[in-house]
């Protein structure tokens, strides 16, 4: 695995929703899910699917996953 200065994921999150958003604070609470695809990890990350999820799953999120997408969510 490639070795990242800050988590893709935390960094996707920020890009999508924007750090002071209504939309951010919602998905970090729990009551947003955030779905990505395949193509975009590889875009901007140079990461699998499996590497991005790990990423998610540490900074304490479920993944589903399916072969070329993750739904990403907080419990």
């Amino acid at each position: 695995m490639k070795k990242m200065s800050k988590n893709p994921f935390l960094i996707e999150v920020e890009r999508k929703f924007g750090k002071d958003s209504f939309e951010y604070s919602a998905f970090m609470r729990g009551s947003k899910k955030f779905k990505i695809t395949k193509e975009e990890i590889d875009d901007r990350y140079n990461l699998t699917l499996k590497e991005f999820a790990y990423y998610a799953q540490v900074s304490g999120f479920k993944v589903l996953s399916d072969v070329d997408s993750l739904i990403i969510f907080k419990e």
